[in-house]
């Protein structure tokens, strides 16, 4: 019969230990992967700068008086767009 006392078994080392060990990987990763400047913000960044409210944008989207693109299935809108309206 085997034996099964916990001394044969392999441990594992801490969770703790291996996240303290990654996280400063990923966040440079993150840091580098940060664009200087956006194209294109989404509706709750477009509806704060254009002191709006996110409804608006959306009907606005709706009426095709605001253009926008789909990136990854969430709708961005171009910057060029607050110069276009006016904001």
């Amino acid at each position: 019969m085997p034996d099964l006392s916990p001394a044969n078994f392999p441990t594992t080392p801490k969770k703790k230990r291996l996240r303290r060990k990654l996280l400063p990987a990923r966040r440079k990763a993150r840091q580098r992967a940060v664009p200087a400047e956006a194209l294109a913000h989404t509706i709750n960044e477009f509806a704060a700068r254009a002191n709006v409210s996110r409804v608006t944008v959306y009907r606005m989207m709706n009426a095709s008086a605001l253009r926008f693109i789909r990136v990854r299935g969430m709708r961005r809108i171009p910057v060029s767009e607050y110069s276009r309206l006016g904001f």
